[in-house]
């Protein structure tokens, strides 16, 4: 601001020093004055036009600094997203491989298991048929419930998380009170131990972030 007025005031007195050859030469002196003025329009307007892309600029660049991060952000929470749910699929595909190895493979065990095992399931068909519906019954309806329960793990429900972790302490806590050696094939025995090292993971995926802010929202 002060160089601009200091500049006009150079040019005011300048303009008084040459009067007598404006009066004389008044032609010249407007063209030159026109001209003049002309610059002086064009490079303010330069300037403002500078200063105003650079205003917008910067907004602009603030604008796509923070759409790289949200979508950095973004990108960084869908593969923490995929990562638990494959950690939950895996888990309910190695408990089901490990129970049909259990059945396919039977044959393998030592002729005293095999012989344990067939006593077993003598027993079992000593039940009557109202028992044995019964306890079909009771299969399916465990199915499904164990089904909603990874549904609703699989889509972050807050109640799924809970049940997951009743169900997990109270099967830990049963084992015991079953009351008879329990026998697996050793490969069934692998994935077993894969199946429940990947339940352990999914506890801690769904109480550490960022999973556990997508069970912690109100979801109905």
């Amino acid at each position: 601001m002060k160089k601009d007025i200091w500049g006009l005031l150079k040019f005011i007195w300048g303009i008084i020093e040459i009067w007598p050859f404006i009066k004389e030469h008044w032609i010249i002196s407007l063209v030159v004055f026109i001209v003049v003025i002309s610059f002086l329009g064009g490079a303010e307007t330069e300037n403002n036009e500078s200063e105003t892309e650079g205003k917008a600029e910067k907004p602009a660049n603030e604008k796509l600094h923070n759409v790289k991060e949200n979508s950095s952000l973004i990108g960084a929470n869908m593969k923490a997203i995929f990562f638990f749910r494959f950690i939950l699929i895996a888990s309910i595909l190695t408990a089901i491989i490990s129970v049909v190895l259990n059945i396919m493979m039977i044959d393998t065990l030592p002729y005293q298991l095999r012989n344990y095992l067939s006593s077993q399931s003598e027993n079992m068909n000593n039940v009557s048929n109202q028992e044995a519906a019964l306890g079909m019954l009771l299969l399916i309806v465990i199915i499904v419930l164990l089904t909603i329960l990874f549904m609703g793990v699989w889509n972050f429900k807050r109640w799924a998380r809970v049940l997951l972790v009743v169900m997990m302490v109270f099967s830990l806590l049963a084992t015991p009170l079953i009351g008879e050696p329990i026998i697996t094939v050793p490969w069934a025995y692998m994935f077993e131990s894969v199946s429940a090292t990947l339940s352990g993971m999914l506890l801690v995926l769904m109480y550490t972030a960022p999973i556990k802010y997508y069970f912690s929202k109100d979801q109905a």
